[in-house]
């Protein structure tokens, strides 16, 4: 009984990470829930955790890495460092895919930024003549809390980008939707010397 139940819980992990890289899932509970109906299982089952499957997505990302897949991850980080220099005065964190390297067409470029107002990097954006729109997304924060944060939603060299703007008072950093622990940041620093 329990190797089965171990057996359909792997199949639900590698099939949710498989949704995410081949059909652009981003939503972890999402990609478990359509995993779960094409394997013909309950969802009350077993699931795996946002970890579990995003440890099969890297697993299957990494026995498919090629060329291309080297030079998404460069363009990703190009991408980053590009809005990072542009906004080096808001303190910008890379997050997210182009930092872990888990990187699927679906996964945008994330970086954080801290400002005054959020009309700051709007007029910054407005100024260089970027193409983009004003997006909100609801993070949480430790102590089971949740906060709606506001962003810009923008596509540059076929990389989709997201910039999310944390104002004075904003609780920082959100936690990781894979892990529940604080989010990794990156300074330019970094990112500069991950581009080497």
């Amino acid at each position: 009984m329990v190797s089965s139940l171990n057996r359909t819980r792997r199949s639900i992990r590698y099939e949710a990470a498989r949704i995410m890289a081949d059909e652009g899932v981003r939503d972890y509970r999402k990609a478990k829930r359509k995993a779960c109906l094409r394997l013909g299982v309950s969802k009350h089952h077993s699931v795996p955790t946002n970890l579990e499957v995003e440890d099969a997505l890297t697993e299957q990302l990494s026995i498919f890495a090629d060329e291309s897949t080297r030079d998404r991850q460069r363009r990703y980080l190009e991408t980053a460092l590009t809005f990072m220099d542009l906004l080096s005065d808001y303190k910008p964190k890379l997050t997210g895919a182009a930092l872990s390297g888990v990187i699927t067409e679906s996964r945008p470029v994330e970086v954080h930024i801290f400002s005054s107002t959020f009309e700051e990097i709007c007029a910054i954006l407005d100024k260089k003549r970027f193409s983009y729109r004003q997006i909100e997304k609801r993070k949480r924060f430790a102590g089971k809390r949740f906060e709606n944060i506001q962003g810009f939603e923008l596509t540059s060299a076929d990389v989709e980008v997201e910039l999310f703007c944390f104002t004075p008072g904003m609780p920082y950093p959100p936690l990781n939707p894979t892990t529940g622990k604080p989010i990794r940041g990156a300074s330019r620093k970094k990112v500069k010397r991950l581009l080497e």
